[in-house]
């Protein structure tokens, strides 16, 4: 059972289907902060950032990821996600 699914059995949601499931493959997994307030939302290119750092080691990443947030805070009008991004490595890299 892994920390996911002992939450889930912490929460009483044992029987929740999940929408997806990754395939068991090789993943790069990183840090990204986003930053959503009026006029500003930096998410896209939080991601985009880590799949540049991947393509610059040679990394060819999947088109799909699993993003869990661990931290969201707010300070002023600024809300900031501190997320945990994985993603597959393509097929034959």
């Amino acid at each position: 059972m892994s920390e996911s699914e002992n939450e889930l059995h912490q929460y009483g949601l044992d029987g929740l289907k999940p929408d997806f499931v990754i395939p068991e493959q090789l993943c790069v997994v990183c840090g990204s902060v986003a930053e959503h307030g009026p006029g500003r939302d930096t998410s896209a290119q939080s991601v985009a950032d880590a799949r540049n750092r991947a393509e610059r080691l040679g990394i060819l990443l999947a088109d799909y990821m699993m993003i869990r947030m661990l931290r969201y805070v707010q300070k002023g009008n600024i809300y900031q996600s501190y997320n945990k991004l994985l993603i597959p490595v393509m097929e034959g890299r």
